[in-house]
């Protein structure tokens, strides 16, 4: 939970990196707490600021959420390293690869001509707002809107509508409706196993999870190229065989039922 410093409403960060805000939650909540009994031993690994500027306001919400809010909201990752003394958290942010993007070989294009495709699926979530309408302070027509993703149109248009009185200024107004934008699932979740050329470039660290990729996939995809974020890699190991389950693209429903299942194998190292 986000607990404001003694004195403070809300724990306030203003004209801030993504990457800080997320570095002094870590701090602020887990690493150098006010209550040392909420101290979780640990460190953050070095990393290296974006040049956006968001502004944040916590009070008595779930800092995992929170984290998950404003680093998809700002393309930032994040990851815990588990280790005898203590936890390493990371930050970063995926590298694009999109064949669409470049004309190098760093692009990854996922295709099952390509043999990096094994067995997928591929889910398709309706109604997913990405248009925001969002209202901040004022009355009747006085009352400050703003509209968010503005050129999506016709069929293709999903709108949300966002409260947001306790907002005045036209800057946090649209933030207010990106973050919120930003914590809906992706319109296509595409799930697959990596066959083996992905795997041998996957664990060859030529790609990994936040790194933007492209799906060539026919049979799936008759439309054309997916381009997404690889959401989800999970390594498995059997015998001496590696595996990759991959997903490019995420479900809110999934995510908030992981960030559970994160939240309730962490609790020993809470209560230890």
């Amino acid at each position: 939970i986000v607990m404001p410093p003694s004195g403070s409403a809300y724990l306030s960060y203003v004209g801030a990196s993504p990457e800080y805000v997320m570095d002094q939650l870590l701090r602020a909540q887990l690493l150098a707490p006010e209550n040392l009994n909420r101290r979780v031993v640990g460190s953050i690994k070095a990393y290296t600021p974006g040049t956006e500027q968001i502004n944040y306001d916590g009070r008595f919400s779930a800092m995992a959420e929170d984290m998950v809010a404003i680093g998809e909201a700002n393309q930032v990752g994040w990851y815990a390293d588990i280790e005898r003394r203590g936890i390493k958290w990371g930050l970063y942010r995926g590298v694009d690869r999109r064949v669409s993007a470049h004309a190098t070989l760093q692009t990854v294009l996922l295709s099952a001509s390509r043999d990096n495709l094994g067995p997928r699926t591929l889910e398709e979530l309706y109604s997913v707002p990405n248009t925001a309408i969002v209202a901040g302070q004022g009355e009747g027509t006085d009352r400050i809107v703003r509209v968010v993703n503005d050129s999506n149109a016709g069929l293709s248009r999903n709108e949300t509508f966002i409260d947001a009185r306790d907002v005045s200024n036209e800057a946090e107004l649209l933030q207010r409706g990106t973050d919120k934008l930003a914590e809906e699932s992706d319109p296509q979740v595409y799930t697959f196993s990596m066959a083996t050329t992905a795997v041998d470039a996957y664990f060859a660290g030529y790609f990994g999870p936040g790194d933007l990729c492209t799906v060539r996939d026919p049979e799936f995809l008759p439309g054309g190229d997916l381009e997404g974020r690889l959401a989800v890699a999970e390594e498995i190991y059997e015998d001496d065989i590696r595996r990759v389950e991959a997903t490019i693209g995420y479900d809110k429903q999934k995510l908030a039922a992981v960030i559970t299942k994160i939240r309730k194998s962490t609790m020993p190292l809470l209560t230890t």
